[in-house]
């Protein structure tokens, strides 16, 4: 299930990258929403997609939507992830941020379907 998010973002540090990040209720893994680090207009607004589970109904539970600023070692860290999945069509998660990843907001999801 994919859901449309947005927001804004203000103070971003020169070379800084955003990412919308879920993580499920188990395994304790970290899922980049691709395909890259959302966009950041000049006034601060931001689109992205995020997706909890798959079509599966094992899929329903809790979830954290997590916006993570990353530096360019972190951003590489994500886009090798996504290219990975998409080579592969496997995304099996992140065991961990990259260093230095700085979690921005988060907000808690409760997939019913």
């Amino acid at each position: 299930m994919s859901e449309s998010v947005s927001g804004n973002a203000s103070s971003m540090p020169s070379g800084g990258r955003l990412w919308l990040v879920v993580t499920p209720p188990t395994p304790p893994r970290y899922y980049p929403q691709g395909p890259g680090a959302v966009m950041v207009a000049p006034d601060g607004h931001f689109d992205g997609t995020a997706y909890f589970g798959t079509n599966s109904p094992t899929s329903i539970g809790d979830y954290q939507l997590r916006l993570v600023l990353v530096d360019p070692a972190g951003d590489s860290t994500f886009s090798g992830y996504i290219a990975t999945g998409n080579a592969t069509g496997n995304y099996p998660g992140l065991a961990a941020l990259p260093p230095g990843a700085k979690i921005l907001a988060r907000v808690q999801v409760t997939r019913k379907q």
